[in-house]
């Protein structure tokens, strides 16, 4: 099931929607833009996400961890990717991520509100774009109407 949600990648907002998603028994399988993918699972998961720079290396091993690899999102302003893991282990699933990151989160953060304002934008001129034309197809051929158009 694909699910469409804006939010900063990687942020506490959208953990925790992944959580309460996961809590409902939806796991996060893929991300692609603003669309996640959930998979059906009948065991209860805790979704946990960070932050890796592309100077660390990334090979996660799923057999030896108790975090299984949930799915990987390359960002690139800045150039880094989000990991997403979850763990079905009770003694785990109230464990929080220390994350002192923070200005690798700032750029993060402020790149992407950058680009969901930039969406938000377009959606407004589009449908602005859209209300004239419905607008000029309803009006009459007089002046007046013209002129309430414009």
């Amino acid at each position: 099931m694909w699910r469409y949600q804006m939010a900063v990648k990687g942020s506490e907002q959208e953990l925790r929607w992944l959580n309460q998603q996961a809590q409902r028994g939806q796991l996060l399988r893929r991300i692609r833009g603003n669309w996640y993918q959930f998979q059906k699972t009948a065991t209860r998961y805790q979704v946990f996400s960070e932050y890796v720079s592309g100077n660390v290396a990334t090979e996660i091993d799923d057999q030896h961890t108790p975090f299984e690899l949930l799915t990987r999102l390359q960002l690139t302003k800045p150039a880094v990717q989000v990991i997403y893991m979850g763990t079905a282990q009770t003694e785990l699933q109230g464990a929080r991520v220390d994350r002192q990151d923070a200005p690798l989160q700032l750029k993060i953060a402020l790149a992407q509100r950058g680009h969901l304002l930039n969406v938000m934008n377009i959606r407004l001129v589009v449908g602005l774009i859209l209300a004239v034309i419905v607008i000029s197809l309803n009006v009459s051929d007089n002046v007046a109407s013209w002129g309430m158009l414009a």
